[in-house]
């Protein structure tokens, strides 16, 4: 956490230029990830969550797998490298970079889980967490899966030892109403791959 100032000039055609100066608290934060998995059953569709604690509530909370990642790290590696860094190039090596993240968090959170029957992970956002005090993004992204992918733990419930979290498994249609209705919360993130997921399934019309 750290203030932040800057002197800022707006400039509008026909209007005069508006000049002041910003001053306010930010938090600097890496980028994220967040990727949820889903799988169709005899029962209908199925995703995959976690629950977990988080200190800033504090209490728990259920939400996609998530985690961070830095892409200017990339970008540098690839200039030391001597590789096209092209916007076009870079967006490519991102992607890809993005999607590793993405299959790493769902092997650390689910404990086991394989991909290897998996289809391709698809990033379908990339959205500022927070811009009135920070500058960090957060990459979304959904998978279908197989239910036998799944390692046994997690459709125990069992806890991870290594991430602190658990895997819970939760039919689509149920927890999109409970949303809707505000019976229970998630993150922005969580709330946007529920939405890209239901479209990917046919439960909801992209109508534009």
């Amino acid at each position: 956490f750290s203030m932040a100032r800057a002197d800022v000039e707006i400039h509008r055609e026909g209007e005069p230029t508006i000049s002041f100066t910003n001053e306010r608290g930010v938090i600097e934060a890496p980028d994220g990830v967040q990727i949820l998995p889903y799988f169709k059953d005899r029962d209908g569709w199925f995703i995959v969550l976690v629950e977990q604690f988080r200190i800033a509530l504090p209490g728990q909370t259920t939400e996609a797998c998530s985690g961070g990642t830095n892409p200017l790290h990339l970008f540098g590696r690839m200039l030391e490298e001597g590789r096209p860094s092209s916007k076009e190039a870079f967006n490519r090596e991102l992607v890809f970079e993005i999607t590793k993240t993405m299959e790493r968090e769902l092997e650390e959170e689910i404990g086991g889980i394989s991909l290897k029957n998996c289809g391709d992970i698809e990033v379908v956002s990339c959205e500022l967490i927070q811009p009135s005090m920070m500058a960090a993004k957060m990459w979304g992204g959904i998978v279908e899966i197989q239910k036998d992918d799944l390692p046994k733990e997690a459709l125990l419930g069992e806890w991870s030892e290594t991430e602190y979290t658990v895997a819970t498994v939760k039919p689509l249609v149920e927890t999109l109403k409970l949303r809707d209705a505000m019976e229970t919360h998630f993150d922005f993130g969580t709330s946007r791959l529920l939405d890209e997921v239901a479209k990917k399934v046919g439960l909801l019309v992209k109508k534009y």
